[in-house]
């Protein structure tokens, strides 16, 4: 059933929307009308094309274009305990504002492993930017994990990444390896979601920029040190290479230019650290 939801004026200059095909703008918006009062709804591309594109003669990729709006962190997709595919949009309860809202018949099928609640949000610009239509799935602000005490104010996510943990990862890339990459580049976001939808954090992609230059730095490997080589299939594996202690520090002294000493005491949480580059 159709219902009448919320657009906000700044939905039409959100930069990540801005990035997907036209189709997947429309779908977002469509999505909302489809969704139920808690941001559900059922993914099902036959059901999606029917209501939101009936007129259209054209194909439509459906499921290409839910891939689209998974990766900026306007929708996570879910399989349900009853083995059918499902949608909710990130954030929806926060922003849309429903008198009486009937509860969700499909929250209960979503698996318990992909239950997240509180303040943490997704892959796009947190409170920084919005999705105008509801800054969906982008207001986690900085107490990241910290439950919220109300159910209105929870939100259901599978696993994603911020913008300050995009910005943090391309940072500590540029600094090992004296580069300038841009951590609003599209496809890099995306490489980077997809590792964290793996279960990957920030900690694993510091070590991967650790070990992966000190096996290819000065060597016919480098002009693979980019995201596109290191945040691609191949991530799981450059992360379980070990290098030694020393070695890594080593790398992180000459990256920053600090001595042993003030690395340890300044960054024993940012550069240094056991995933990241070496251990306290």
């Amino acid at each position: 059933m159709a219902r009448i939801r919320t657009i906000k004026p700044e939905f039409w200059q959100d930069e990540d929307l801005a990035s997907c095909s036209s189709h997947a703008r429309l779908t977002a918006i469509g999505l909302l009308n489809m969704a139920d009062d808690e941001g559900f709804f059922k993914a099902h591309p036959a059901l999606i094309k029917a209501q939101i594109f009936p007129f259209d003669e054209d194909s439509v990729n459906i499921h290409g274009v839910l891939n689209e709006l998974s990766n900026i962190g306007y929708i996570s997709l879910f399989e349900g305990s009853d083995g059918k595919k499902y949608g909710l949009i990130l954030g929806f309860t926060k922003h849309q504002s429903i008198s009486r809202p009937s509860e969700s018949k499909i929250k209960p099928m979503m698996p318990d492993k992909s239950l997240k609640t509180g303040s943490q949000c997704l892959l796009n610009e947190g409170s920084v930017n919005t999705h105008g239509v509801l800054h969906v799935g982008k207001e986690q602000g900085k107490e990241q994990g910290k439950e919220q005490g109300k159910e209105q104010g929870k939100e259901y996510i599978t696993k994603f990444v911020t913008k300050e943990q995009i910005c943090e990862i391309i940072d500590h890339l540029n600094m090992i390896l004296k580069t300038s990459y841009r951590s609003s580049s599209r496809r890099t976001k995306e490489l980077i979601n997809a590792r964290f939808r793996d279960g990957f954090n920030v900690d694993d992609f510091k070590h991967v920029h650790i070990v992966k230059f000190a096996e290819w730095n000065n060597t016919s490997m480098a002009k693979h040190l980019n995201p596109d080589t290191l945040y691609g299939p191949k991530f799981e594996k450059y992360r379980n290479q070990q290098l030694s202690d020393a070695e890594k520090l080593k790398i992180v002294m000459k990256a920053t230019g600090k001595t042993a000493s003030q690395i340890r005491d300044e960054m024993t949480k940012g550069v240094i650290h056991e995933h990241g580059t070496i251990a306290q």
